[in-house]
């Protein structure tokens, strides 16, 4: 029903049904994964970062979350968690150098040296395992 619902455009009915069955099946990932599109629909922008937030405490490495939120947080204008998160999302999926890309990124952006710094460990921890990992695949090709 949430399918044709918004299928046909009406993302308000959509949005309801959605909610209805977070209600009903709030263990359900895929309900969860929903509703939150039905709000971004709706340009309901931080009530989807604010749910996003929530499920990710409850399901921590589901990829897609990741990605939602800082979709998320980029329409809200967060650029620096959006690139954090997203560069969450990339580590999750083994896509280490993108990344790191996302953090660098989100450094350039940052205007707070504390943030800064926290960003710059991240980085080096991530090119350290990047260089690990290169280093464990050049064994087993010798």
């Amino acid at each position: 029903a949430i399918d044709l619902a918004q299928g046909q455009a009406e993302f308000q009915q959509a949005a309801i049904l959605a909610d209805q069955a977070r209600l009903k099946w709030p263990d359900s990932q895929a309900v969860a994964l929903v509703y939150v599109q039905s709000l971004q629909q709706q340009r309901h922008d931080q009530q989807a970062v604010d749910y996003l937030k929530t499920i990710i405490r409850k399901w921590p490495h589901i990829p897609q979350f990741q990605k939602l939120l800082a979709e998320g947080y980029e329409r809200l204008g967060e650029p620096i968690a959006a690139r954090k998160t997203m560069a969450e999302y990339y580590q999750m999926i083994g896509a280490l150098p993108t990344a790191v890309e996302q953090l660098q990124q989100a450094r350039s952006r940052s205007k707070d040296f504390y943030e800064q710094s926290q960003l710059d460990v991240q980085i080096r921890e991530l090119r350290s395992r990047l260089e690990s990992e290169r280093l464990l695949l050049e064994r087993f090709r010798s």
